[in-house]
């Protein structure tokens, strides 16, 4: 049973991952000059974008306003594999400064194949707003 639901969805995968590439490009188009924001690089074409990860100095502060906006964002990887009980024998806070700034840089923004235009429109908007109240 669960395999016939599973052969089911696959067989919209390439559409679902079209979706995303277009929401994607909305994205990239709406937000790309907003200086103190950085967007996913690469080719559409090439990227599923199973999330759409920006990064910013203000990652915090831009979460609580998006969540206050009524927008739900996520910070899948909050700590470098290093810094992680299992992993400490890898190496100590500074060992990996580049993995440790993205840890507190990044941010996922709402993204899935039922998404709209009009809802990333949305988002979007209160992206250029909260980096027009910090400038």
């Amino acid at each position: 049973m669960l395999i016939a639901f599973l052969l089911k969805k696959l067989r919209r995968l390439d559409s679902w991952i079209a979706k995303r590439r277009k929401l994607a490009k909305l994205y990239i188009e709406l937000l790309s000059n907003i200086e103190g924001l950085s967007l996913p690089t690469g080719y559409l074409e090439d990227h599923t974008y199973h999330l759409f990860v920006v990064q910013t100095e203000y990652r915090d502060r831009l979460q609580l306003w998006l969540s206050k906006n009524g927008i739900e964002t996520g910070i899948h990887y909050p700590k470098s594999i290093h810094l992680t009980k299992t992993f400490s024998f890898a190496g100590d806070v500074g060992d990996f400064p580049v993995s440790e700034k993205h840890n507190s840089t990044v941010l996922s923004l709402p993204m899935h194949q039922f998404l709209t235009n009009t809802q990333i429109k949305y988002v979007a908007s209160k992206i250029i707003n909260f980096f027009e109240t910090i400038s």
